[in-house]
């Protein structure tokens, strides 16, 4: 087959999964097979969403500085990061404006590899010594320090200059998360890796705050629960750790007894995973289609070949809770990387610093608004979504993040119903208010008053999840009656209880729902549009 043959639209597909795994065993570093499938990575555009652009000249370094590549990164939720350079200093703290506020560290670290700050407030930084043989390192390297905020080492894991894999020896620490119980998870070896360095044993490593060794888990290998160069740790809500296992192309999912549960091979080749409080999920792929030395077991063997072939670099933007893919920022190469609760995502680069935007090696990705850009709800989609043979009442049509908030467009229909007697029941919504545009037909609605006798809905329901946010049931005790029809619109506040108390034939309206907390999905569309 040739190369332009492999090139064809239906190929490509197949050269993005075993195929082209299987054809890299007989491509090399030059060949032209290699070349082509890493143009295919190497791409800098996408069809896929890109709601992020990348601050210019953001930030700036101490007058003297000199910039080293961006490995380790821990935000601080109001716009700044503490960052791990490799150059000196090497732990520094950007304010939201991008200047330096902390810097130290110096002269402690050979090969800055993995941060992560403990619940204490202290920062851990790891040092997995240098990547190849280097005479000049001897003595040093293959740690983890602990300092304060304010510069304190207080204390190193790890002998200096030992890389092997024991209870008070690391191969190469690459990065480390912080469990629920405060125990700090480390990821042990790299790839490459000296010659002198243990050349398997890759694992994870559990030590108590104060630096006691609990256990270790894993070993090299590609199957469940082996590594291959792990290279970032995050945890999601639930506690499970999501392991970016390089030299594998996967990301490894871990319960909180670290017992192997899935593992995910769609986000790229991992170089950096990061997670927020909402379980979104942030892989970056720096390596794909890069010739890069690795070991035997790795899916395109041992030496120096195109690794994950085919992929796209860039950073994957989806969900810890289902694996599902939302954005992909191509053109970008980071290895080190976080998002804050803000939205923003920061990603280290380990090269080609000098052509980035940022100016650096250090880029922040803000969120688009997208109040600016128009989304449509058309009449076809509407009638699409009332017309679905399963959908209930209640049918959310989309959600649409506009800057500082969601907005979402549902439309519901009600058939002739009329109170007898017995208590009037309606609902609240708590987080999200609405506002009713009454389409068709006509009929008595009630709202206000005290909330009686409330129930909450199934948090884990459709309705909740996905319509109105969390709400109760209740019986009214008061509240304002008012008669409405076609052509009419009531605004209904968060929390204000309301209910329908007679509807002669039937009630057809749309209902707009701001949604300030962002507790209904962002970018849903209704399954029924086509």
């Amino acid at each position: 087959m040739r190369i332009h043959e492999m090139l064809r639209p239906g190929c490509i597909a197949l050269g993005l999964g075993a195929v082209a795994v299987t054809l890299l065993g007989q491509a090399q570093e030059g060949d032209p097979l290699a070349a082509a499938l890493a143009q295919l990575s190497s791409r800098t555009t996408s069809t896929m969403s890109h709601p992020y652009e990348m601050l210019e000249d953001w930030p700036t370094l101490r007058p003297g500085m000199e910039w080293g590549a961006a490995i380790g990164i821990i935000p601080d939720n109001t716009g700044g990061t503490w960052m791990m350079f490799r150059s000196e200093p090497p732990i520094n703290h950007f304010d939201a404006g991008g200047h330096i506020t902390k810097s130290f560290g110096d002269g402690v670290i050979v090969q800055a590899h993995g941060f992560c700050m403990d619940h204490d407030g202290n920062l851990w930084a790891g040092d997995s010594g240098p990547f190849r043989d280097d005479a000049s390192t001897a003595g040093r390297g293959f740690q983890i320090h602990k300092f304060s905020q304010d510069g304190e080492l207080l204390l190193s894991l790890g002998r200096a200059g030992v890389s092997a894999a024991g209870e008070d020896t690391f191969i190469g620490p690459t990065a480390c998360a912080v469990a629920r119980n405060g125990h700090i998870v480390i990821a042990d070896g790299h790839w490459p890796r000296p010659s002198t360095a243990q050349q398997d044993g890759d694992r994870l490593v559990v030590v108590t705050p104060d630096g006691e060794f609990v256990r270790a888990v894993g070993r090299l290998g590609n199957g469940p629960g082996e590594f291959a160069g792990p290279h970032s740790l995050a945890f999601d809500s639930g506690g499970r750790l999501f392991v970016a296992d390089r030299s594998n192309n996967r990301v490894q999912i871990f319960d909180q007894a670290l017992n192997f549960v899935d593992e995910w091979r769609h986000f790229g080749r991992p170089s950096g995973v990061a997670i927020l409080a909402d379980d979104t999920l942030i892989v970056s792929d720096s390596e794909s289609g890069r010739a890069i030395d690795g070991p035997a077991v790795a899916p395109e063997g041992a030496g120096r070949v195109p690794r994950n072939p085919g992929w796209q670099v860039g950073i994957r933007v989806g969900s810890a809770k289902d694996g599902s893919l939302r954005h992909f920022i191509p053109g970008t190469l980071p290895e080190g990387l976080a998002g804050d609760e803000l939205g923003n995502i920061f990603a280290g680069l380990t090269s080609g610093c000098d052509q980035s935007p940022s100016g650096g090696c250090l880029q922040k990705w803000v969120k688009l608004s997208r109040a600016d850009v128009a989304t449509d709800v058309l009449r076809a989609e509407i009638e699409a979504v009332m017309n679905a043979p399963d959908g209930g009442v209640d049918r959310q049509i989309k959600v649409v993040d506009v800057g500082k908030l969601n907005v979402a467009v549902g439309v519901l229909q009600r058939g002739a119903s009329a109170n007898t007697g017995g208590p009037v029941r309606g609902i609240a919504h708590t987080q999200v208010t609405e506002v009713y545009y009454v389409v068709s037909g006509a009929g008595t609605l009630i709202t206000g008053g005290p909330i009686v006798d409330p129930t909450s809905l199934p948090g884990n329901s459709e309705v909740v999840e996905v319509a109105v946010g969390p709400s109760v049931f209740a019986n009214f005790a008061g509240g304002e009656r008012r008669d409405i029809a076609a052509g009419d619109v009531v605004v209904i506040p968060a929390g204000v209880l309301h209910g329908w108390v007679e509807v002669p034939d039937h009630v057809t309206y749309l209902s707009i729902r701001p949604d300030p907390d962002r507790v209904l999905p962002a970018g849903y569309v209704n399954p029924a549009i086509p």
